[in-house]
This record gives C-alpha cells, sequence and structure tokens, in this order.
C-alpha cells in the first residue's frame, strides 16, 4: 500500500460514524478489511449489537486500539499535510497503521501476531473488560496517540457522579428550604481544594468537574442539583473513592461510573518513551498480555472539534508498529 492510499483507508474509516454505542457500521468496514488482507476474524459479542474483533487470539502479540469515538461526529478531510475528521488521531489512523504494518511483517514472513479491536473505550471499557475474559497473547500493543513515543506508563481514572437532594421554597426565604445547588457547589469546593496525590513519574492527581446543574428557577430554592466528575489518579482508586464518599454530606451521595488505577507499560530499547496523563483500556486486559502503549497523532487534537492527524506521523507509525513487533518477538523488551 503506498501512503496516499494508506491515506484514503484514513479518510474512508473516519467517514463511518462510530460513537461509542454506535460502533457496528465500523466495525463491519474493519472487519471487511480484515477479511480482504487474508485474516480470519472472530467476532466476540459485547452486546446484541456491539462486538469485538479479533484476529489470532494466542499469537505472541496483539495490536490492540479502539473502535469506538466520542461525539460529535464530522466528517473526513485533508490538507496537504494532516488528515481531519472525528477519529483522525483517536483512533482510526492507528489502526489504519497497525493493518499496514501487519501486512508489511506477513510479507516478510513474521506471522506470530494478530489484532484486538474493541468497543466502548471512550466511555466504560466494555469491550475490553469483555476481551479481558478470553483473549490472550503475550503482549498486547495498545494503540493511542503518544506523539510516536512508547509511554511508560499512564494515569487512572475515577469517574463519578455526585447527587444532592433539597426542599423547594420561595427563595426569598431561604430558611424554609434546603438548597440542593448551594450544597453540591459547596462539596465541589472541597474536593477541589484537596490534594488528591502525587507520584514522581506521573505527577499529581488532578480533579475535572465537567458537568453541573440542577434547580427549576433562580426565584426557587432547588430540590436537585447533580455534577459528573473525573479525577486522574495516580494511585489505586478505591482509597480515593472511599475518601471522597467520607467527605460528602448526609443530602449528597456518589455514584461511580468507572474506576481504573493507573498503569505501568514495557518499553523497547531504543524508542523515545514519556507518560501520558490520560487513560487507555489497559487497566481493563490484565490477563491478555503484557502492555505497551504507542500511537501516532497528538492526545491534545483528540477529542476536538480540529481533531487532526498528521501524515507523516501516521507513515512514522507503520514503520514503528512493524519495529515493535519484531523486538518483542526477539525478546527486545524493558519492563
Amino acid at each position: 500500500m503506498t501512503e496516499a492510499e494508506l491515506e484514503r483507508l484514513v479518510l474512508r474509516f473516519v467517514a463511518v460514524e462510530s460513537i461509542s454505542g454506535h460502533e457496528a457500521d465500523y466495525t463491519a468496514l474493519v472487519a471487511d478489511e480484515l477479511t480482504a488482507r487474508g485474516h480470519e476474524v472472530q467476532w466476540q459479542e459485547v452486546s446484541p449489537t456491539r462486538h469485538n474483533l479479533i484476529v489470532g487470539s494466542g499469537r505472541s502479540i496483539l495490536l490492540c486500539t479502539h473502535l469506538d469515538t466520542v461525539p460529535p461526529f464530522f466528517p473526513a478531510s485533508e490538507d496537504r499535510t494532516h488528515l481531519f475528521g472525528r477519529g483522525a488521531c483517536d483512533t482510526k489512523g492507528i489502526l489504519a497503521a497497525m493493518l499496514e504494518a501487519g501486512d508489511r511483517l506477513r510479507a516478510a514472513g513474521v506471522e506470530d501476531f494478530g489484532y484486538l479491536f474493541v468497543v466502548g473505550e471512550e466511555v466504560d471499557g466494555a469491550g475490553a473488560r469483555r476481551a479481558n475474559a478470553d483473549v490472550r497473547a503475550k503482549y498486547v500493543v495498545v494503540g493511542e496517540p503518544t506523539e510516536n513515543r512508547l509511554a511508560r506508563g499512564h494515569k487512572g481514572v475515577l469517574k463519578f457522579a455526585l447527587e444532592s437532594t433539597g426542599v423547594t421554597g420561595h427563595s426569598a426565604y431561604p430558611e424554609v428550604g434546603h438548597s440542593a445547588i448551594h450544597e453540591l457547589v459547596a462539596v465541589v469546593q472541597d474536593l477541589l481544594a484537596q490534594d488528591w496525590g502525587h507520584d514522581e513519574v506521573l505527577g499529581p492527581a488532578t480533579l475535572n468537574v465537567g458537568r453541573i446543574a440542577g434547580g427549576h428557577a433562580a426565584n426557587v430554592i432547588a430540590d436537585h442539583a447533580w455534577a459528573d466528575l473525573m479525577l486522574r489518579a495516580v494511585t489505586e482508586v478505591q482509597p480515593l473513592c472511599d475518601r471522597i464518599t467520607r467527605r460528602l454530606p448526609e443530602r449528597t451521595t456518589m455514584r461511580v461510573a468507572s474506576a481504573k488505577g493507573p498503569s505501568w507499560c514495557a518499553t523497547i530499547p531504543g524508542f523515545e518513551t514519556d507518560v501520558v496523563r490520560f487513560s487507555t483500556d489497559i487497566p481493563y486486559l490484565p490477563d491478555v498480555g503484557e502492555p505497551l502503549l504507542y500511537g501516532p497523532g497528538s492526545i491534545l487534537d483528540a477529542h476536538t472539534a480540529h481533531e487532526s492527524l498528521a501524515k507523516a506521523s501516521l507513515h512514522r507509525a507503520v514503520s514503528d508498529y512493524e519495529r515493535i513487533v519484531r523486538s518483542l518477538l526477539a525478546g527486545e523488551v524493558l519492563a
């Protein structure tokens, strides 16, 4: 495949919407691409309309990335140096680079690798958790945008919702009610003021309030309020969850949506390395294989309205994935 053909493949992938929960059309497209390249594809059901794609479970190495994207969808385009569209760097360009690297390896007689493409990474890791039950390899090379570096590790995630309840009343007489919004704001301010830990390599834990809402009108004491928060953890998450729960007043409750600790990854001599602040499916794949983390593109372009992937980064990734597989098969790995 020429460089231009690889770029067209990425644009064809990006043109098909695959927002989390609606991956079916893109999954079918990727399955067709794998079949056309001579692979026997296993469809692994995650739910009746959602499937992982597996090639070669039990081989030494699995190249792995996710099929879903964040919303909103926007279509594919390109200029002289970049590919654009939802999923361009996270992770449809990555998947295309893995396929091309695999073709080159097979043409050279290297067969001891396969693929694992999963649904749901952007929401709850449902596909990875399903794969972990029975997909096996020695190494799993997870693709995320790492700017063509091997990541030594990444932060964990505690994604949770807070809900406060109150008593309505006329806002001119605050003593007759109890404002759920006032309580929730106080809770959020308290949590933002806390130190949630620091790691010498990963850096500080950070807390983000992504959404907050509630109430009925400016002149009504709010009887309900809620917020979605995400803690980027550098320690195990259960103690953090327990600590948050202990700080909540009686009228506020916590619901955990996702919890996964920080992860550490193998590297290969000669590769530039880094640590990343985002999380991946790696915590959900503990039994699949020893993890490595690498991909073209920048996480700073992912999830944005200008998501893009530099063509030079894409083409370098093909050679790097090929090199990663060869190095792992030769035992050239640093734990």
